[in-house]
């Protein structure tokens, strides 16, 4: 609103928190925001499950239902021109391929392009408490995206 350009925005999917760094008349700011999410309005619990495997996008869909609304779908099946676009992004955002790698997949080798995997929001203690409870074949394999579920064994 007063002309600022955002130059970076470090806004995981899922998160309560965004790390944001402007500039206006020459000089640089940056700044982290922690959001209340209970403030939020109430997200849709549909989503588009094409491209999913059967067998996780079934228990993506009991998790979603069974959390009432506290849990969402952000991003599901991916093709490979959508991975190229997101890595695009991560390589000038981050500069390099190894620091890239640590937040989005190279083209060809995402769980989202096999439809294994999804980016879920909301309350992802709550979502990861009904894997528990519902039996879910879903697990977190990457300890730096609390936000990625996968199917069981996909990794094989």
């Amino acid at each position: 609103l007063n002309d600022a350009r955002l130059e970076s925005c470090v806004c995981p999917p899922g998160a309560t928190s965004a790390q944001v760094a402007v500039v206006h008349d020459g000089a640089m700011a940056r700044a982290r925001a922690i959001f209340d999410a209970s403030l939020l309005a109430p997200a849709s619990t549909a989503f588009d499950a094409g491209g999913l495997h059967p067998t996780l996008r079934a228990a993506i869909e009991r998790l979603v239902s069974a959390s009432g609304g506290a849990v969402r779908v952000v991003s599901g099946y991916r093709t490979s021109a959508e991975q190229e676009r997101l890595w695009a992004e991560a390589l000038r955002r981050y500069g390099s391929p190894e620091a890239a790698d640590d937040w989005v997949a190279p083209p060809g080798a995402s769980m989202h392009e096999r439809g294994l995997a999804v980016d879920l929001g909301g309350d992802l203690d709550r979502a990861a408490a009904l894997v528990e409870d519902l039996a879910l074949p879903l697990h977190r394999p990457l300890s730096n995206e609390p936000w990625h579920f996968e199917l069981v064994g996909s990794r094989g």
